[in-house]
């Protein structure tokens, strides 16, 4: 056996294209009527979303001079901004939106800010937009480079950001199955193309990530010079404002395609296609409204508690409506329970309480290094007008000065006691994202990021699965907590 020890750590933090003809565009007249709220019935079904984060980045100039400036860069994304953070139709809270620009839009400012902010605030439940404004560089080897304000063109590799790296790394970080990433980048120079099969349909299915870009890759992005922002966020501002809140992003899609066109016929010498690749034939991405009110859309009801715990590295837990998943003994996989439907009036939603699973749950297969692996799952029961008072009751009675400190260390210990390494390997990590629920059931476990062996994956699910249920979360506490644990066996030689 390995002479080692196990040291752990948690955190509690925060394709198909769709290049649509003219034949499946809706008339100039109706366009009003698309952006009409639309009633809940008319609504495709989406994803529940726990949260929203949006990472925007505009670069205007840069340190190589062979590398055009862009007029409009920062202003489209600090515009962007503002109407995500429009409470009357983006609904992001105030400080779920980071725009990048100026100075800290270098390279290494920009990895900071995935790094050090975007990768550790959003959850696998949470809605994440991802904006570039800049140019498209073509790397030694054909890969598609975003130009940061110091990238140099003869040194892409070490300089410059590797668009499908990024959006690979957004997702395996994020693990969120609803990541949105806009491209806003226009080429270096004229006459770049793309090397055979790279196109973004390939991109999205590679990365999981689902992208909506201004135009085809190496294709020109134009500007509005009456609104200084670009074309593409010109359009998309529009649109988030007219129906923001019940404008699913397909929808948001095709109103800028149509509204492009127009352009272009006004303009033919410049037309730009957007284009909208999903991540999956199966992704839901595009049905979520860019405006999808969550809790954090209110200040005054955003609640966050909690902090710095040691080697724990605790931000904060984030509030997260229970879902009904829960953990049971070996089985086929199956498919997380979805959320109840949030208020249809618009106010913040506030969860319900997890109901005792209908049957037993099922867990998942062995994971795929990096894959976001359900563990288990069941269907929630009926719930009557006495438990929803007592929901009620319970959720007016949370305590946003709560201490944490003593619960997540004694969470840490339990979960320590019940992990138990294979024999004979050499370090290893994993990192899992779960939910406490108010009765200390572990609930909604996924693994984010492998540790590239089967066994030790399969042993930190069981480790879950056998330290729940852990102690019911403290009086106060919110309906459930999302954890983000890293299981982290390193090895020690000599002892």
């Amino acid at each position: 056996m390995v002479n080692g020890s196990k040291v752990f750590s948690s955190v509690l933090i925060a394709a198909c294209v769709l290049s649509m003809p003219a034949a499946n565009m809706v008339s100039a007249n109706s366009l009003k009527k698309l952006l009409q709220p639309v009633t809940k019935a008319a609504q495709p079904e989406k994803p529940d979303i726990r949260d929203k984060w949006a990472m925007l980045v505009g670069v205007n100039r840069f340190t190589d001079q062979s590398i055009p400036a862009l007029k409009f860069a920062q202003k489209s994304s600090a515009d962007l901004a503002r109407a995500l953070k429009d409470p009357d139709s983006g609904h992001f809270g105030l400080d779920h939106v980071l725009v990048v620009n100026g100075p800290d839009a270098s390279k290494e400012g920009i990895e900071k800010s995935l790094n050090d902010w975007l990768y550790k605030k959003a959850l696998p439940s949470d809605l994440v937009i991802i904006y570039f404004n800049s140019r498209l560089a073509k790397g030694a080897n054909g890969e598609l480079i975003v130009c940061a304000n110091n990238t140099m063109l003869d040194d892409t590799a070490t300089t410059g950001i590797n668009l499908v790296e990024l959006l690979k790394s957004a997702k395996q970080r994020i693990g969120s199955q609803n990541i949105l990433v806009m491209l806003d980048l226009s080429p270096t120079k004229e006459g770049i193309k793309p090397v055979d099969g790279q196109d973004l349909k390939a991109i999205a299915n590679a990365s999981g990530v689902t992208i909506f870009s201004g135009a085809e890759l190496y294709k020109p992005i134009y500007d509005d010079p009456q609104s200084m922002q670009s074309r593409f966020v010109h359009f998309l501002v529009e649109a988030i404002k007219s129906g923001g809140a019940t404008f699913p992003i397909a929808m948001v899609a095709e109103y800028v395609w149509q509204k492009l066109q127009q352009e272009a016929q006004q303009t033919p010498a410049q037309t730009q296609t957007p284009i909208l690749a999903l991540a999956s034939e199966q992704s839901q991405t595009t049905t979520i409204p860019i405006g999808i009110v969550v809790k954090s859309s209110f200040p005054q009801q955003s609640i966050s508690v909690g902090h710095k715990l040691d080697d724990l590295a605790m931000n904060r837990p984030d509030i997260v409506p229970p879902k009904a998943a829960t953990i049971a003994g070996p089985g086929t996989p199956t498919i997380g329970a979805k959320l109840q439907s949030r208020n249809p009036s618009g106010a913040a939603a506030t969860g319900s309480k997890a109901p005792p699973p209908a049957g037993a749950g099922n867990t998942a297969a062995k994971p795929a290094p990096g894959d976001k692996t359900k563990i288990a799952s069941a269907s929630p029961a009926a719930k009557g007008a006495p438990a929803k008072a007592a929901e009620e009751e319970e959720e007016d009675n949370f305590d946003p000065n709560l201490d944490f400190g003593p619960y997540m260390s004694k969470m840490k210990q339990d979960i320590q006691k019940k992990w138990q390494m294979p024999k004979g390997l050499e370090s290893r990590k994993v990192t899992t994202v779960f939910s406490i629920m108010r009765d200390g059931k572990i609930a909604n476990v996924s693994i984010t990021e492998g540790s590239g062996n089967d066994a030790v994956d399969k042993s930190a699910l069981a480790a879950l699965e056998a330290a729940s249920p852990l102690d019911p979360l403290p009086k106060g506490s919110p309906q459930s907590v999302d954890i983000k644990y890293v299981f982290d066996w390193k090895t020690r030689q000599g002892n």
